[in-house]
């Protein structure tokens, strides 16, 4: 049954406790009632570490134990960000974007680990001979970190990458950034001796459902990626002449993702 403006065709729930078949005015009770609660904790957590400062401390942790993450030189999946985070990074500038005395916020980045943690297990279980997770790829000696690309198609020769935007940042899926890091990866897997004359871009909306998740598929093109390597060494040209390039990005997007954001290093575009 629909919900509409009349009323008279829905039961208020009893006051003890019957499950109520309906109501307007007791569903907006409702959600000003959870509201409140959200607000303001009813009940006493035991003396100590809570369980969900326990739960962050521990994923933090285990991020910054990965390969990837003690990573300090730039990969593929660096290529076409910001040109000033990137200066920073080449430097060996150190993160100054801390919140209470602890790094920036990132459990995006680690929902984000997460999927291509989980997506990896699960294409293993299919036990195909033509798929191929987590290739490590040799990168460029003085330009470019080694890669690891998430999935190799041998029948399809195909490069695939998995990408977990949010559902409202689609109408940009996938942007000159993601194309440039897919087609260095088919460069790098092809002077490595794999096959490649596709690449795809897979969009896991991390927010969404099944429904929602996108593909792209273009042909590889060496052009691409040359230029995105060029990318790179213009920026390497910069941290070597010490010039500091300008912000590519601003708002929230640097506050919440950039470990260099803060009035003593950067506040964004134009800044």
């Amino acid at each position: 049954m629909a919900l509409t403006a009349d009323t008279s065709e829905w039961t208020k729930p009893s006051q003890g406790g019957t499950k109520p078949k309906g109501g307007i005015d007791w569903l907006e009770d409702r959600v000003k009632a959870r509201k409140v609660e959200r607000e303001i904790p009813t009940k006493e957590d035991a003396p100590g570490e809570s369980t969900l400062d326990l739960l962050t401390r521990a994923w933090v942790a285990l991020d910054e134990d990965r390969d990837r993450s003690q990573q300090t030189e730039i990969g593929p999946s660096g290529l076409g960000g910001c040109r000033r985070q990137t200066f920073f990074k080449l430097v060996g500038q150190s993160p100054i974007n801390f919140v209470d005395g602890e790094p920036m916020d990132r459990q995006g980045a680690l929902i984000g680990t997460a999927v291509h943690d989980h997506a990896e297990q699960a294409i293993n279980k299919l036990k195909d001979e033509n798929l191929f997770t987590e290739i490590t790829l040799p990168g460029i000696p003085g330009l470019l970190a080694d890669g690891h690309t998430d999935l190799y198609r041998k029948d399809q020769k195909k490069i695939v990458d998995w990408k977990t935007p949010k559902k409202k940042n689609l109408r940009f899926f996938p942007g000159e950034q993601y194309r440039w890091q897919g087609q260095v990866y088919g460069y790098l897997a092809i002077k490595a001796g794999y096959e490649v004359e596709w690449v795809e871009i897979i969009g896991i909306v991390k927010d969404g459902a099944f429904t929602d998740n996108v593909s792209h598929v273009e042909r590889y093109d060496e052009a691409i990626a040359v230029k995105a390597l060029d990318w790179l060494r213009q920026r390497q040209a910069e941290a070597l002449n010490g010039e500091i390039p300008p912000a590519d990005y601003s708002g929230r997007i640097c506050s919440e993702y950039c470990s260099f954001y803060g009035k003593d290093l950067c506040l964004g575009k134009g800044k």
